[in-house]
């Protein structure tokens, strides 16, 4: 149960990381995030959990093994590595984000790869974070971004599909990479 396991690859985060340079995820965050994975010793997992709750921090979803997505909610990481049953806690690196189609030596055949050679991507995100303002942001740092679609009603969860010729697909996954909520 020590095993983060990620489309991007499987380790053990007390051991290991993922370094996504080669793939050209985006430099790592500076300051404190807004977002964190945190991750459980089994034990007690039910009242550790319900204690972060109580100290503000919101669950988003679930990463086996016994870890989830958290919005820290003004909490600092530092206080939430510190709490009872807490194995690990890091930010949301953005080699966690990047599908391993999407990685050079893949690409060729990623299932992203339209039949006209340009590659079609889903950018998902947290629960309240803007759909529109991914949108915006992928097309102010990717010129010829093409947004095919993305979610607008509320209560959907949000994602913005993305078009880009082969040139500017590291450009598209730079910027994904960098954005804060996408997950």
């Amino acid at each position: 149960p020590s095993l983060l396991i990620f489309q991007a690859g499987i380790f053990d985060p007390l051991r290991q990381m993922l370094d996504g340079r080669a793939i050209g995820e985006a430099p790592a965050q500076t300051g404190e995030p807004l977002y964190a994975i945190v991750q459980f010793q089994s034990a007690q997992l039910k009242q550790d959990r319900e204690a972060l709750r109580a100290d503000g921090i919101e669950f988003l979803g679930y990463v086996p093994n016994t870890a989830y997505y958290v919005r820290l909610n003004g909490q600092s990481l530092a206080s939430v590595r510190g709490s009872a049953g807490v194995r690990w806690a890091g930010t949301v690196d953005p080699a966690l984000k990047l599908d391993a189609n999407l990685w050079q030596a893949a690409r060729a055949n990623s299932v992203a790869r339209q039949a006209d050679g340009q590659y079609e991507i889903i950018l998902r995100a947290f629960d309240g974070v803007s759909s529109a303002a991914i949108a915006q942001r992928v097309r102010a740092q990717v010129p010829g971004a093409e947004i095919t679609m993305r979610s607008e009603r509320v209560e959907a969860a949000p994602y913005v599909r993305v078009k880009v010729d082969a040139a500017s697909l590291d450009a598209l996954i730079q910027a994904a990479t960098a954005i804060d909520g996408d997950r």
